[in-house]
């Protein structure tokens, strides 16, 4: 497990590339042969660690970034893969 400012440090990072609000969602979804749907993710080295991320972002340019992640999933399953934009959005609990 990484050490809490390690990951503190990493969250940082990638807080000053998103937007300032979220108000959409971008997904890479698979299409699995029976019609289901399942949101993509990934095994990705991050500070020379292993982690899964799910391929999810708050802009297009993040999303982008996990194009390449998609169309290797993709050529290896067999599954179709869409990008998907979610832009309908209620707020549901604040904790």
């Amino acid at each position: 497990m990484m050490p809490l400012a390690e990951l503190w440090a990493w969250v940082e990072r990638e807080r000053a590339m998103m937007p300032k609000t979220i108000t959409e969602l971008w997904a890479w979804v698979a299409i699995e042969p029976d019609g289901g749907e399942g949101v993509m993710g990934s095994e990705m080295m991050i500070d020379g660690r292993t982690m899964f991320v799910p391929l999810v972002g708050a802009d297009r340019e993040r999303i982008e970034s996990y194009r390449g992640h998609a169309e290797k999933i993709a050529g290896l399953s067999g599954c179709k893969v869409k990008l998907m934009r979610y832009s309908e959005a209620q707020e549901i609990e604040r904790l």
